[in-house]
């Protein structure tokens, strides 16, 4: 499975120490980029093996938060792609909100949907808003970590060599009723270079899936390298791309 994470983000003026780069967001109200999160995965089951590549387009907004030092980072995903095509569903209608400041320490995660939202006339598509609006809670609450992916940056600045380490753990059971699945995640980012503005890490991701307590659910293990580049002067992640292997049951 390959994951990978392109963004453009405004320029603004880099911060080195003597000690080392400091990594911070360069956040502003009025900023606005985008975002595509690419997923090809092959999966085999009981010795048959297929791929499947799926391809999500998100836009971010920035705007003033509740108190200094914090800004809402507002997100929409824009659409959603395999390889037959894009979905016809609008999912512009969800919109993701959260918290951050400049080190990307998030709060009150969430998303809300448009009053007005109704399925689409489509065949095979149920005209039943109740069920419709459903569907679009699962997906969004599917997608919510990987809109606020980024990783808390770390206090202090880091020399070539150093890292810093992303843990993360929560329900990703979804809002299906009776599954509960605990996630367990530790993501390790090591500063590999810096060219000009450039911060090259390499990344080391080790996860777990527990659903042992619930009615139904997966049970699996992650193991992932990749790399990551973050670009100092614009305060912003670039890339991330990540291969991975998983088990599941």
């Amino acid at each position: 499975r390959t994951l990978a994470l392109l963004l453009a983000a405004p320029l603004l003026a880099a911060t080195t120490t003597h000690k080392g780069y400091e990594l911070r967001y360069r956040l502003e109200p009025g900023q606005a980029w985008s975002a595509v999160h690419t997923v090809v995965s092959e999966t085999t089951v009981a010795g048959a093996t297929s791929s499947h590549t799926g391809t999500a387009r998100f836009r971010y907004e920035v705007l003033p938060g509740s108190e200094p030092g914090r800004l809402q980072l507002a997100a929409r995903m824009l659409s959603q792609e395999t390889e037959a095509g894009a979905s016809p569903f609008d999912f512009s209608s969800i919109h993701f909100v959260a918290e951050t400041d400049a080190r990307g320490v998030t709060r009150g995660r969430t998303f809300l949907l448009d009053d007005d939202v109704l399925p689409p006339k489509l065949p095979g598509v149920e005209d039943d808003p109740a069920q419709f609006r459903q569907m679009l809670r699962s997906l969004a609450s599917a997608w919510i970590g990987s809109v606020y992916w980024m990783p808390v940056l770390p206090e202090r600045a880091l020399s070539v060599g150093e890292s810093f380490v992303q843990d993360d753990s929560g329900d990703v059971g979804g809002t299906d009723p009776g599954v509960r699945m605990e996630m367990r995640k530790q993501t390790t980012y090591r500063l590999r270079k810096v060219t000009g503005p450039l911060a090259e890490f390499s990344v080391a991701v080790r996860s777990t899936v527990d659903a042992a307590t619930a009615r139904s659910g997966i049970v699996s293990k992650l193991q992932a390298e990749g790399e990551a580049l973050f670009d100092l002067d614009a305060g912003m992640w670039l890339r991330q791309q990540i291969r991975s292997q998983e088990e599941a049951s």
